[in-house]
């Protein structure tokens, strides 16, 4: 009887570690379906917990913990309006002159690297790095303008639910 009972032993731990594997498959499929909803929650968690001391020094003032959570919304907002209307432009005005004085660079690296290079029996031109440059240049400006669209979508979002909390 005790062989008996030690293959049905085998058997039932396959069969849990089979289950095990499958639940575990499962949930990690379902969290990368949610990936992007996890991802919005924890920096939505982050930004309430970085800015409940301020919440709370305001709470100290008599001001109403709503009023006080609409304040600092509000300002939170501001700046995020700020960075991405005032600061993108310079940014991207950065890129353009970064991206002129590129051709230059690389023209000096390749008169540094040129010596090494032909040693190593390789053969690189300026051109097709300037090439290059120019062609990451172009990908950056036709694509900035697409990524400031899900940005905002995302702080609109914010916005409305930070919004729908206090009402």
């Amino acid at each position: 009887m005790a062989e008996r009972g030690s293959g049905g032993g085998i058997g039932r731990l396959v069969l849990r570690w089979g289950l095990i594997v499958a639940l575990l498959l499962t949930v990690g499929g379902f969290l990368y379906l949610i990936r992007t909803t996890i991802f919005l929650l924890l920096l939505a968690f982050l930004i309430a917990y970085l800015l409940d001391p301020i919440v709370d020094r305001l709470e100290a003032w008599r001001v109403p913990r709503s009023l006080g959570v609409l304040l600092v919304a509000i300002v939170l907002v501001g700046v995020l309006v700020a960075v991405f209307w005032i600061i993108l432009p310079e940014v991207r005005h950065q890129v353009q002159v970064f991206s002129q004085r590129v051709p230059q660079w690389a023209e000096r690296l390749y008169g540094w690297a040129q010596p090494i290079l032909q040693k190593l029996h390789i053969s690189l031109d300026a051109q097709s790095i300037e090439a290059y440059a120019q062609k990451l240049l172009k990908w950056v400006q036709a694509n900035l303008p697409r990524l400031r669209e899900p940005i905002l979508r995302v702080l609109q979002g914010m916005f409305t639910g930070v919004a729908g909390f206090i009402v």
